[in-house]
């Protein structure tokens, strides 16, 4: 991971933010969290993206950190995303750092409690999406079983 104050171009000319963000950005409690993350970052003069929906930032950023709330499964633009940062860590070397906020490793991993219910909206009888879906089932078990941190509404890891 870069040391703030480094510059983005002295790792990689494709570099272009130190970590890529990915969480639900909906209503939620989880939004305070993700605004103290952001501003620690910042404070720390770590470039975050700006959450703009585009895949390829991942491809352009040197770290991730994946943000698991209660509704994260039930959004299909995030489990894309998800997808791609588990791609980019087993191809491009990507770190991938996991929080879970109000989940646990384990609800993620198996989508149990109100993670499981949250991604059990995708649940369809069609092939391509059963292909999708465990693929994307693949990618949290995979991301849930890195070493991350368990917020548990708390925010002292920022300071």
């Amino acid at each position: 991971m870069l040391i703030a104050g480094e510059s983005c171009s002295s790792n990689s000319s494709n570099t272009k933010y130190h970590v890529f963000l990915s969480y639900d950005g909906r209503e939620g409690s989880h939004l305070k969290f993700i605004n103290q993350l952001r501003a620690s970052l910042k404070r720390k003069g770590i470039v975050a993206n700006i959450p703009d929906n585009k895949e390829h930032v991942i491809e352009k950023s040197l770290a991730a950190i994946v943000v698991f709330s209660k509704s994260y499964g039930s959004s299909t633009l995030r489990l894309d995303e998800l997808e791609k940062i588990a791609e980019s860590k087993k191809v491009l070397g990507l770190d991938v750092f996991p929080i879970f906020y109000d989940v646990t490793p384990s609800d993620v991993r198996y989508q149990k409690n109100s993670f499981g219910e949250a991604f059990g909206q995708h649940i369809i009888s069609s092939e391509q999406h059963k292909f999708k879906m465990k693929k994307w089932i693949d990618c949290l078990h995979q991301v849930a079983d890195l070493s991350g941190y368990e917020s548990k509404n708390r925010v002292t890891f920022l300071e």
